[in-house]
């Protein structure tokens, strides 16, 4: 979790902290995984380092598309919900 704040710091300039925060995630995991694998060889562990980066890189993009899904589906429940009904005549 510490090596995942490093990102931070080069993206601050650039992006902001919402991109340094996606970048630190993928750095770290890219760190963390390589140093956990170290009883293979050093092509097996950055191809293993790279999956997860790639892990990462998709599941926070398949969350935030199921976010934005969630948020609409509640505004719309919550139009149809309070919206005043049309009287007929």
């Amino acid at each position: 979790m510490v090596l995942g704040f490093f990102g931070l710091l080069p993206a601050l300039p650039l992006g902001g902290p919402l991109l340094g925060v996606l970048a630190g995630a993928i750095v770290g995991a890219f760190v963390g995984e390589f140093c956990y694998r170290s009883n293979l060889e050093l092509n097996a562990r950055l191809k293993q380092a790279l999956k997860v980066s790639i892990g990462v890189i998709v599941g926070s993009l398949v969350g935030n598309i199921i976010e934005v899904f969630l948020a609409i589906v509640a505004v719309v429940i919550f139009v149809i919900s309070t919206w005043p009904p049309v009287p007929l005549q």
